[in-house]
């Protein structure tokens, strides 16, 4: 085989390697755990997004015997009011640390329009996996409204439409609705 004929399939394999190699510094980072950039071991004092979260941050209780079947009544007066028409009230306090804003949360949840008390969704009585989102891809109101939970504990959030989907609704949501929504934390990052 001619060299050009040579240089000519291997050029594409290595460009691909380069690539691929490329790729994953990006995504995992430098090789170098002391390195200031790699974001398992991130900077001296800084929190580090590793794979075990601590004790204080997640529960081992992950039953659902606490969490209600139906809509729980929004005329509780254990409701605290947030502001803008969002409510919140604790059904069980949980413990250890607090979930600050922004954190990834691992919670199993339900969601009822408070009009007719119809479930549009559930992850702890159809068999889905709990919910694991970043706060801050969630609705507005789950982003206020989730902030200071602690691990195992059970919360119900009233959400007023302009703080869930709004005018123009979602699927299963018609827009302009008001939502119900029990939690519990199971863990958060």
């Amino acid at each position: 085989m001619e060299k050009s004929s040579l240089l000519k399939l291997l050029l594409p394999a290595l460009a691909g390697a380069a690539l691929l190699g490329l790729v994953l510094f990006l995504v995992i980072g430098p090789a170098d755990p002391n390195d200031a950039g790699n974001p398992v071991h991130g900077k001296p004092g800084e929190h580090r997004n590793t794979a075990v979260t601590p004790e204080s941050q997640r529960t081992t209780d992950t039953s659902t015997d606490t969490l209600s079947k139906t809509m729980p009544s929004i005329d509780d007066p254990g409701f605290k009011d947030l502001g803008g028409g969002l409510k919140m009230m604790d059904v069980v306090e949980g413990k250890g640390d607090p979930c600050p804003s922004g954190a990834t949360i691992d919670a199993h949840y339900a969601g009822w329009l408070a009009s007719n008390g119809r479930k549009f969704d559930d992850s702890y009585l159809s068999g889905k996996p709990s919910l694991k989102y970043n706060l801050s891809q969630l609705i507005r109101g789950w982003q206020l409204g989730l902030p200071g939970m602690k691990p195992g504990g059970v919360r119900r959030l009233i959400i007023p439409s302009d703080m869930g989907y709004g005018a123009g609704g979602s699927q299963g949501i018609p827009g302009g609705a008001t939502l119900v929504f029990e939690f519990k934390l199971l863990e958060w990052k």
